[in-house]
């Protein structure tokens, strides 16, 4: 990658992740149990997994 698209790359996702980190808060607030963050999968990425009242969320 070049520096200027490294740079947006990093950007992107320090944006990424934040806004998940929101998501996760607002999820918290409620009443949501954030049980993972992040999780590799063979077939990709889950971003976050909550439960609450035995619903169990992938998003």
């Amino acid at each position: 990658m070049t520096g200027r698209r490294a740079a947006t790359g990093r950007r992107a996702q320090a944006s990424g992740l934040d806004a998940e980190a929101l998501a996760c808060a607002a999820l918290a607030a409620e009443g949501w149990h954030v049980l993972a963050r992040r999780v590799r999968t063979p077939a990709g990425e889950i971003d976050v997994v909550a439960e609450r009242d035995g619903l169990l969320v992938f998003a």
